[in-house]
């Protein structure tokens, strides 16, 4: 029985990349989710200047908790709803 082809990899180069939202309206949307639903979510977006205080004050406006990690590219923030 021939097994060549399984379990050996791609054949290909593939790019992985992470899906993120485009728009700070995103991180907007999952800190309301996340207020709204009792459940914790977590969002990747990409390093930029402004991002962790809007991250912030959005989930203050909510009634969400913010938690924020930077990472060298990326911020990956959670929401959580409050204690």
């Amino acid at each position: 029985m021939a097994l060549g082809g399984i379990l050996t990899g791609s054949k290909r180069r593939v790019a992985h990349r992470l899906a993120m939202p485009t728009s700070l309206s995103g991180v907007e949307a999952m800190a309301r989710f996340a207020a709204e639903s009792a459940q914790v979510v977590h969002v990747i977006v990409p390093r930029a200047p402004g991002v962790v205080e809007h991250a912030r004050q959005t989930a203050r406006q909510v009634g969400a908790v913010a938690s924020v990690d930077l990472r060298a590219r990326t911020v990956r923030i959670r929401f959580a709803p409050p204690r």
